[in-house]
């Protein structure tokens, strides 16, 4: 209401210190402090009164690592499999820690090449307005974590022909045995 407070504090609640600026509609947005790489961040709201609401305490884990892999689940497909809009494969990524929810996007860069016959979906790699024949693809992609750390890699995507069907043998005639007499 009216002449509240927001307070916060890195400490363990030692130090309080007034961040009512920092507070937009729904976001905190405090600069000028220095986070650990664990810790908490504690929050308590003091009226004009000078009462102080119950304190709200957020854990955190500060993520300043990129991620370290980036491939396909499956890098080959067949050409009846590689039509306008079908999925190639779901990405796979190692980042620690592992909070797994991470956002790609196809980047300029060496093994770009085939870029633009392709499209990301959420977390999948689809192919574009074209569809795909036999061959090796080349494409760029980067992921990105929830705190904005990235990675970039070249994957490669393989495109078979069926094999040819195999004939079917025809039966070779056998003389059968005329009696001996």
């Amino acid at each position: 209401g009216e002449g509240d407070k927001l307070f916060g504090s890195l400490d363990g609640g030692t130090t309080w210190i007034d961040i009512t600026n920092k507070v937009t509609t729904i976001h905190l947005s405090w600069d000028g402090v220095t986070l650990n790489n664990t810790g908490n961040l504690k929050l308590k709201v003091t009226d004009a009164a000078g009462n102080d609401s119950a304190v709200h305490t957020q854990n955190y884990v500060l993520d300043t690592s990129n991620p370290t892999a980036l491939n396909l689940v499956s890098s080959s497909l067949s050409t009846s499999a590689a039509s306008v809009g079908a999925t190639v494969s779901a990405f796979s990524t190692t980042d620690t820690p592992a909070n797994g929810t991470f956002s790609y996007q196809l980047v300029e860069g060496e093994s770009d090449t085939d870029n633009g016959k392709f499209t990301i979906e959420g977390g999948s790699l689809k192919i574009g307005t074209t569809a795909l024949t036999a061959g090796s693809y080349q494409v760029r992609v980067k992921v990105t974590d929830l705190a904005g750390n990235s990675y970039e890699a070249p994957l490669t995507i393989t495109v078979s022909a069926p094999p040819p069907p195999s004939p079917t043998p025809t039966p070779t005639p056998t003389a059968t045995p005329s009696g001996s007499r």
